[in-house]
C-alpha cells in the first residue's frame, strides 16, 4: 500500500513548468499556475490559481540562451519557466515552493 502511493505521489510530481509572472517582491515571485492545476481535469473550473514561489540565495536565474541575469530583469506579464528544487504535485492546497531556477523565456506575453 505504501509503495503504491509514493508511486502515485511521484507520478503527479513537476520538476518544472511554465507560466506567467503576477507579481515580484524581495523573497517571492507570484505565478500563474492556473493551467498546471487544471491539467487533466475534466471539468475544470474557472477558478484562476496563483502559486508563490520562494526564491532563496540559491536561485539561478537566466534567460533562454542560458546568460546569467538577476531578479530585477524579471517583471510582471514575463513568461517564464520554473524549475523546482525538489519535484512535487501543484494542487489547490499545495501552491507555494522553492526554486532552483527561474528561467526568462519571454519578456511580455501579448494577452
Amino acid at each position: 500500500m505504501l509503495i503504491m502511493l509514493l508511486i502515485t505521489s511521484a507520478c503527479n510530481s513537476l520538476s518544472s513548468f511554465n507560466t506567467t509572472i503576477d507579481s515580484i517582491s524581495k523573497n517571492e515571485i507570484v505565478v500563474n499556475c492556473s493551467d498546471v492545476i487544471n491539467k487533466g481535469k475534466k471539468q475544470a473550473n474557472s477558478i484562476g490559481y496563483l502559486c508563490t514561489v520562494d526564491i532563496n540565495k540559491s536561485t539561478v536565474f537566466k534567460d533562454i540562451s542560458d546568460n546569467p541575469l538577476t531578479l530585477e530583469d524579471f517583471s510582471s506579464g514575463n513568461l517564464i519557466r520554473i524549475v523546482l528544487s525538489t519535484p512535487q504535485p501543484i494542487s489547490e492546497k499545495n501552491r507555494r515552493f522553492e526554486v532552483a531556477e527561474i528561467i526568462l523565456i519571454k519578456d511580455k506575453v501579448i494577452e
